[in-house]
């Protein structure tokens, strides 16, 4: 597990509210939610530190033992959702990678909330701008 993860920076906007941050994917227009721990995972994958240097970063910060399983869960989550650029050594280390099998045995072991990221619904830049601007009645209309 010597890869080293780089989070994808181009075409995504993001917005950090209290820890947690919300990305919005230009390429798909999905937005996603990442809770701290995945955000924070997410801000450490800067293609300099492997799993091993993500975990003793977590355990900098927070003064807490986290186990490889509990990155790799993060990592897993972050590239399944593209958050992370394609690298084909992770790729195939994490086809071998269970998601369930990870959480099974991160348990509650953890003072750290289990990395989390959901999808947002959020329209498309057209169906926003359309909920913008009322419709028009006949008395708006013009010749």
């Amino acid at each position: 597990m010597n890869f080293r993860p780089v989070a994808r920076n181009s075409d995504l906007v993001i917005q950090k509210m209290d820890g947690e941050v919300i990305v919005y994917d230009l390429n798909t227009n999905h937005a996603l939610y990442l809770n701290e721990t995945s955000a924070i995972i997410w801000n450490l994958c800067d293609g300099a530190r492997s799993v091993t240097d993500i975990r003793k970063e977590l355990k900098e910060k927070y003064g807490t033992t986290v186990s490889s399983e509990f990155v790799l869960f993060a990592i897993y989550q972050l590239r399944k959702d593209k958050l992370l650029s394609a690298d084909d050594e992770i790729d195939t280390y994490l086809k071998k990678f269970s998601g369930r099998r990870a959480v099974r045995k991160i348990g509650s072991g953890s003072m750290l909330a289990l990395p989390s990221i959901a999808s947002v619904i959020a329209p498309t830049a057209i169906a926003a701008s359309c909920l913008a601007v009322p419709p028009m009645t006949g008395a708006q209309k013009t010749a």
